[in-house]
């Protein structure tokens, strides 16, 4: 059986039983018949009826499978079915004008649809001793713990049901003997219906005490809000006990019936009321969510027929005019449309502060949660955890980002550490555990189903926020790198434009200055007529003045080699290799004319590692690919270390490309690889 159906049919079953108590006591009291509600114990039933059947409503549809909820709704039913049996009694009696109390009359004395309702009537307030025995040891998942206690659990429901033969058998519709006789135990084991009868009384009532110890084993094992709730269910079956023996002891040993209805009425509400508090005020089988809607959908119903009625009775009563009348109708319709939504919002609100108390609802914190799924910063978590300890039982919920192994806390609320947590929900994103959720319940206290599955449901939701915050803190990295790379690529270029000016003062300017003087002599002499000397001294600033282009030739090709432009990487590296007359192999693997920013960029990357490798053993091998260009340079020395700041800013470079470069180094060897995304030329 689903689910599903299991609720149907448990939400049936109470629906039947409070149904079944209301029509039942207002049946009797239309025939005028107060002396079974004041005397057979039927109003005590009836609340019984009505008290597990609103548990057994309001918890079936969250613990759908659990045997101690659908024991109460089982009881529920018996206890209503009874006072619905005794009304129908009741009107027979009445409309045959029969002033013998239905109990005294025997089930041969009445026609046999009446009999039959009668034999049913003698057993079916039997099941009343399921909460004070089974249900004690099945409270509050459903299974009685450890075999011992199952045993036990069994063993009553077979007293139970000894006594429920016993019963029918004595009340059976050829029966001349009246129902109260029939649950007498006196002198009973005359007759098989009597054996019965006293062998499952005396069974159940033994089974009691080892019910009730039961339920104290089990109290003593629990902690935090379970034993809470044992606690509550302990109280209320220990003095609903006491107050139903002490009324046995007045109607069975005193004969006094009076005090032992009312002492056995305290009773049963004690129990009930028990069972209510363990279930409702600590959140027992998560009913917060039912009793708030159906607070909401009850009190909708009573206004849309108050206001209804108020409409159409009432204003048709005040203005003569007739209720049939469709204008009534229509303005009675359209102020329920009206007023149906605020009303609505006004009792939902209500209804959660009854249900969750002054704690968020599970769907204020979804819907917060939802608000700030796009988060950038930290903060926002912080936000979440908060809102997970409002809306729950929890005291402290915390984000932790990274493996288990390795994390850290992104978010706390409130803001300390704490030894241990209570639940851990992992946070997914792509498959990937980016984090995980940890909610801490109080000190004394339990989390409920309802909290876990929150939990749940925000750690889910929490991998698009974990993945946001990691997008943002690469993008923020990103922005940073940039930052740091724009100020070394100024500071480059201003110690560039220096390097140009001390090349421009120290060489060429020098050599010209040295021509300038050189050219003022030579016309000294010419005047002066020596021929010789002058002929020797222009030679001499011609010499000056070769030397002098070269300079500035090499100086251009410093800034950007024309031969790079005109023949390509190979040609202009091997060039420079030669005039820096540092020993390196150069080997070309397939490498081609490619985009000038390519070229440019691999060719000063190549060319300053190179000069910072005079002195060593050095290798260079250049290689083409179909999407990308580069090289990979080998040193081999004694110290292998690089200078960080160059490195550093042919980083800048070869990242202004696109490109990577990797750097390895190790005993006596380096090595560099740079590789550029390239669009061929």
């Amino acid at each position: 059986m689903s689910d599903s159906v299991r609720i149907a049919v448990g939400r049936t079953m109470a629906a039947i039983a409070i149904g079944s108590s209301v029509i039942g006591v207002a049946w009797l009291i239309a025939l005028g018949e107060t002396y079974p509600l004041l005397h057979d114990w039927t109003l005590q039933l009836a609340m019984v009826s009505v008290g597990f059947g609103v548990i057994a409503w309001l918890v079936v549809p969250g613990e759908p499978r659990n045997g101690a909820v659908w024991l109460l709704g089982w009881t529920a039913v018996f206890t209503g079915l009874a006072v619905l049996a005794e009304s129908i009694g009741y009107q027979y009696l009445v409309a045959n004008s029969i002033t013998t109390p239905l109990f005294e009359m025997a089930p041969a004395d009445v026609p046999l649809p009446i009999g039959i309702v009668m034999m049913n009537l003698n057993w079916l307030w039997m099941p009343l001793f399921l909460p004070f025995t089974v249900g004690l040891l099945l409270f509050p998942d459903g299974r009685a713990e450890g075999r011992g206690w199952r045993v036990v659990a069994s063993l009553t429901g077979a007293f139970i049901a000894i006594t429920i033969a016993g019963l029918m058998l004595g009340a059976r519709p050829s029966s001349t003997v009246p129902l109260v006789a029939t649950q007498n135990t006196d002198g009973g084991l005359g007759t098989p219906s009597g054996v019965l009868t006293t062998v499952g009384y005396v069974g159940t009532f033994a089974m009691i005490p080892l019910c009730v110890a039961g339920m104290i084993a089990h109290f003593r094992r629990s902690s935090g809000t379970r034993r809470q709730q044992f606690r509550w269910v302990v109280w209320g079956a220990t003095v609903a006990g006491l107050f139903l023996l002490a009324a046995f002891v007045s109607d069975e040993l005193l004969g006094r019936l009076d005090p032992a209805l009312l002492l056995g009425g305290v009773g049963m509400s004690t129990l009930v009321a028990a069972y209510g508090i363990a279930i409702t005020r600590y959140r027992l089988y998560s009913v917060d969510t039912v009793i708030s809607r159906s607070f909401v959908f009850g009190s909708l119903a009573l206004f849309i027929t108050g206001a209804y009625v108020a409409v159409v009775v009432g204003v048709g009563s005040l203005l003569g005019i007739d209720e049939t009348s469709p204008v009534l109708e229509i303005v009675a319709t359209s102020l329920v449309a009206i007023a149906f939504q605020p009303i609505r919002r006004r009792l939902q609100r209500i209804a959660n502060r009854i249900a969750f108390g002054r704690r968020a609802t599970p769907y204020q914190v979804l819907s917060d949660f939802s608000r700030r799924v796009v988060a950038t910063d930290e903060t926002t978590l912080t936000a979440i955890a908060r809102s997970l300890v409002e809306g729950t039982s929890g005291s402290h919920a915390a984000v932790w980002i990274g493996e288990p192994g390795a994390r850290r806390a992104a978010a706390r609320w409130p803001d300390h550490d704490v030894d241990e947590f209570t639940v851990e929900r992992p946070i997914i994103h792509g498959g990937t555990q980016l984090g995980s959720a940890t909610l801490t319940a109080a000190k004394g206290t339990r989390l409920g189903p309802a909290d876990e599955q929150l939990l749940q449901e925000v750690a889910s939701g929490l991998g698009l926020v974990l993945h946001n915050l990691q997008l943002t803190d690469a993008l923020r990295m990103r922005v940073s790198e940039l930052r740091a790379s724009r100020r070394r690529i100024v500071a480059v270029r201003d110690e560039t434009r220096r390097s140009l000016e001390r090349n421009l003062h120290d060489g060429a300017q020098q050599q010209l200055v040295a021509i300038k003087v050189k050219l003022g002599l030579a016309r000294q002499l010419a005047m002066r007529g020596e021929a010789g000397e002058t002929a020797a001294l222009l030679e001499t600033v011609s010499a000056r003045t070769d030397d002098a282009i070269e300079m500035m030739r090499d100086f251009a090709r410093g800034i950007y080699p024309p031969l790079l432009e005109a023949e390509g990487l190979v040609p202009a590296l091997s060039a420079q290799v030669r005039k820096l007359g540092i020993p390196v192999k150069l080997t070309n693997n397939g490498f081609g004319r490619y985009d000038s920013h390519v070229e440019s960029t691999l060719y000063f990357c190549a060319v300053d590692l190179i000069s910072r490798s005079a002195g060593n053993d050095v290798e260079i091998r250049l290689a083409g690919r179909q999407t990308s260009a580069g090289f990979e340079l080998t040193r081999r020395a004694a110290d292998t270390a690089w200078d960080a700041d160059a490195l550093a800013d042919l980083g800048d470079r070869i990242d202004a490309a696109g490109g990577t470069m990797v750097i390895t180094q190790g005993t006596g060897l380096s090595t560099v690889e740079v590789d550029v995304p390239l669009v061929a030329a």
